[in-house]
């Protein structure tokens, strides 16, 4: 059964919390023994909160998908749902599908994963994600399939209290994913060319995360990647974040079907975004990542090979939008198609040697 609006309490949702990240891997952080039920909303009578299911899907012919299914408290403490998504077609073409509801129109499930807002979809079951969008500028239908247990890196700290935290799931660290597009009457392009289009062998990853304050307490940029293909079947996963105090938060790891094979977490000698990447470079580009973590240090490089999308949220928003959603109107997203080699040296100076192709989100959040 469907819930138009599901509340609860804080300390219920950090029982939730608690309860869902009993680690069974190496390091701090938790990998998912169950699946999709973990990562059901958990809304908030909380002024800022903000928790948002996120896919990014490449594919062969050069088609790239970002969807994003946000629930947030924008400036009240009523929780509202949109749904914001970006094709970008081969010839280089960019549609946007796109949905907001208020109190009524949206829904989930309460014990399931099941998520719908306007005509949009998302769900899991079985270790499938179904993605359906649909709206006058374009109907998207997918199946995704994760190759990987969900991967919940340690809880960022983000605040000058320990109230306000992002907690990020990789829920699907890599996804295969296999469906179509048709674009619209909105979309205005010819008739002729409002045909069904196939997309296959797709692959990506999918997030989700849980913002206890608004976006601009949150931070000021991050940097989430993921392995598309890995040497020796290493892929790694990682999040950075520098907060608006300029705290530097990293979370690494390399993972496998089962477990984490290495979990580093580190505050210190970051992956510095906004110092190391600047967009209006050229690319390819290349920063250094250097990363002196608990359990082990990361030197290497990440390699910006192609942009594939990059996302201005106000952009999407009409005026009455983007005054309701705050800071998190003024987030900028890129998304890049990236390589990568890592060398990983363990406490025990053992040193592994990583390198592979990656999907690639920076983000930040403009003043």
């Amino acid at each position: 059964m469907f819930l138009n609006k599901v509340h609860m309490s804080f300390s219920r949702a950090l029982l939730l919390f608690l309860i869902v990240t009993l680690s069974t891997g190496t390091g701090s952080g938790s990998y998912a023994v169950a699946f999709m039920s973990d990562e059901r909303p958990t809304p908030l009578r909380q002024k800022g909160y903000s928790e948002t299911w996120d896919q990014h899907i490449y594919f062969p012919d050069g088609s790239f998908l970002t969807a994003r299914f946000l629930f947030a408290n924008f400036k009240k403490k009523k929780t509202r749902a949109i749904v914001i998504a970006s094709l970008v077609t081969p010839d280089g073409k960019i549609f946007t599908v796109k949905n907001g509801r208020g109190r009524k129109g949206w829904s989930f499930d309460e014990n399931g994963f099941d998520l719908h807002i306007a005509d949009h979809e998302l769900s899991g079951q079985d270790k499938k994600i179904n993605l359906h969008l649909k709206n006058n500028t374009a109907e998207i239908q997918l199946s995704l399939s994760p190759t990987l247990q969900t991967w919940r890196p340690e809880t960022l700290c983000c605040g000058k209290d320990e109230s306000i935290y992002q907690m990020v799931s990789f829920l699907a660290p890599r996804l295969t994913a296999q469906g179509w597009y048709q674009l619209g009457p909105d979309a205005k392009v010819k008739k002729e060319d409002r045909v069904r289009h196939n997309l296959n062998d797709g692959a990506g990853f999918a997030l989700h995360y849980f913002n206890t304050a608004s976006l601009n307490k949150i931070a000021k940029s991050w940097l989430h990647f993921s392995s598309l293909t890995a040497t020796a079947d290493s892929p790694v996963s990682l999040v950075s974040l520098i907060t608006p105090q300029n705290k530097k938060l990293t979370r690494f790891a390399i993972l496998d079907k089962t477990k984490p094979q290495l979990q580093v977490n580190a505050s210190v000698d970051m992956v510095d975004v906004d110092r190391l990447f600047d967009p209006k470079s050229a690319l390819p580009y290349e920063i250094p990542i250097t990363i002196d973590g608990d359990t082990a240090s990361i030197s290497g490089t990440i390699r910006f090979e192609q942009l594939l999308d990059k996302i201005v949220i106000k952009d999407q928003l009409n005026w009455i939008e983007r005054l309701m959603a705050s800071s998190l109107a003024s987030m900028v997203q890129y998304y890049f198609l990236a390589t990568y080699e890592f060398d990983v040296t363990d406490k025990e100076d053992v040193t592994r040697h990583l390198e592979g192709k990656a999907l690639l989100e920076y983000g930040t959040v403009k003043s």
